[in-house]
């Protein structure tokens, strides 16, 4: 297994029933973007045009898109709140990351 250089940039806020639009600052030009949420020891992964975990919940399924390097989550609910992390794969190269901690407030 390989390191992840990983940095925690900002803080987002979404309200209840919004839509939360995380930003990854890489650039994909000869890689790709992932989005990580832990869930204990589930890692649910999401990039660009498809999900990688098959197991992810329906509803959460429809509620994410993934265009370019932003994740979008429609209808934000309070256990989408937590630790986002955009990973920056390249071949041959140490993976990049960087966390982003959604904060989901009442409207």
């Amino acid at each position: 297994m390989c390191a992840v250089i990983s940095v925690f940039i900002k803080f987002i806020q979404a309200k209840l029933g919004s839509t939360a639009k995380l930003n990854c600052p890489y650039q994909a030009d000869s890689g790709e973007i992932r989005w990580i949420k832990p869930y204990g020891n589930i890692k649910e992964t999401y990039s660009d045009g498809q999900d990688i975990n098959k197991d992810l919940s329906p509803d959460l399924k429809e509620r994410l898109t993934v265009k370019g390097r932003d994740l979008c989550i429609s209808n934000v609910k309070k256990s989408d709140e937590g630790i986002y992390e955009c990973l920056l794969l390249k071949p041959d190269e140490v993976p990049q990351g960087s966390q982003l901690k959604l904060v989901v407030v009442s409207a």
